[in-house]
């Protein structure tokens, strides 16, 4: 009976992240629908090159809060080296891509 119960509770966990995310695209693209319907002379890409060091700086602040977020979780439950260096890897692998777009 109990291992029931965690099941439940472990599937309403997974079932609200799911529900977030997409919540969180369907925003995403009412915000990018609303720019592109509303905004038709704006030069998007142009704006994002004058703001770049801005859109450094919050993702900066983004690896900031993810990386406390991650020792929090490794102060109450060790994570295995494998893991944390997979995602150090992913945000290597993710601003080693941005640096080449503003480059080229």
């Amino acid at each position: 009976m109990m291992k029931a119960s965690f099941n439940v509770k472990r599937l309403k966990n997974i079932l609200g992240f799911i529900g977030i995310l997409i919540l969180a695209v369907l925003a995403s693209l009412f915000l990018g629908y609303v720019a592109v319907t509303f905004f038709p002379g704006v030069n998007i890409q142009q704006w994002f090159q004058h703001t770049k060091l801005f859109w450094f700086a919050i993702r900066l602040v983004i690896y900031g809060i993810i990386g406390g977020l991650v020792h929090g979780i490794h102060h109450y439950q060790p994570l295995s080296r494998k893991a944390i260096g997979l995602l150090v890897l992913g945000i290597m692998c993710f601003e080693t891509l941005n640096i080449l777009y503003i480059i080229g």
